[in-house]
C-alpha cells in the first residue's frame, strides 16, 4: 500500500509499553535520524498515544492520517478521495511524542531526530544498553468490543501495522502482515 511504502524505514525499534488494542509499529531509517511509526486503531474507539524515543532530540514531526469516519465508507469512480491520507496534529515535547488515532484509522508519524552524543542504538560490550523507546496508548472512549468470527479482531493477541485493505459489496476486509521485531 502506497501509505505504508510512503512511510518506510529499514530497520524495525522494539517498542516497550502497553499499547492496548491500538496495532503499532516502529522504525528507524540506516543513518538513525528519522524514525517512522505507524498505528491502526481496529476498533470503535479513539487511542491517545505517546511515544517516548530516549536517546533522542526531536528536530520535528509530522503525521499522515487516514480517517474515513465509518468502516461504510469507500472510494467509488464519482467520488476517489473519500478515503485518502489528510495532515493531523502530532505533539513534540522533548523526547517524546504525542498524537490521537481516530476509531477505524491508520496513522504514520514521521520523527526528525538527532542521536544525543553516546547513544548510538547499539552498546559496547563494557557499557549498560540505551533505553528503549517507549510507547504508552490509552483509549478516549473506552467501550467493549465482541468479535463474532472476524479473524484479525479475535483475540487481540496480535496486530501488525503493514496492513492492506478490499473493499467489495459493502464489506470492508483488511489483511496483515506478521511483522517481528529481530531480538
Amino acid at each position: 500500500m502506497k501509505f505504508w511504502r510512503d512511510h518506510y524505514c529499514p530497520h524495525r525499534i522494539d517498542l516497550r509499553g502497553e499499547v492496548g488494542s491500538l496495532n503499532v509499529l516502529a522504525t528507524k531509517s540506516e543513518d538513525r535520524k528519522i524514525v517512522c511509526i505507524k498505528a491502526v486503531t481496529p476498533t470503535e474507539q479513539d487511542v491517545n498515544v505517546e511515544v517516548d524515543l530516549p536517546g533522542r532530540t526531536i528536530n520535528g514531526a509530522s503525521m499522515q492520517l487516514v480517517a474515513p469516519g465509518s468502516l461504510g465508507a469507500r472510494n467509488t469512480l464519482n467520488s476517489s478521495d473519500t478515503v485518502r491520507p489528510e495532515s493531523a496534529k502530532v505533539v513534540v515535547k522533548e523526547r517524546a511524542v504525542s498524537f490521537e488515532m481516530p476509531a477505524y484509522s491508520a496513522g504514520a508519524v514521521t520523527v526528525s531526530s538527532a542521536l544525543l552524543e553516546g547513544d548510538h542504538h547499539a552498546a559496547p560490550a563494557s557499557s549498560t544498553p540505551p533505553a528503549e523507546p517507549r510507547i504508552a496508548a490509552q483509549a478516549a472512549r473506552p467501550q467493549p468490543f465482541l468479535s463474532q468470527g472476524n479473524p484479525i479482531l479475535d483475540d487481540g493477541s496480535y496486530y501488525s501495522a503493514d496492513g492492506t485493505s478490499l473493499s467489495s459489496d459493502g464489506k470492508l476486509a483488511i489483511y496483515f502482515g506478521n511483522d517481528r521485531a529481530d531480538r
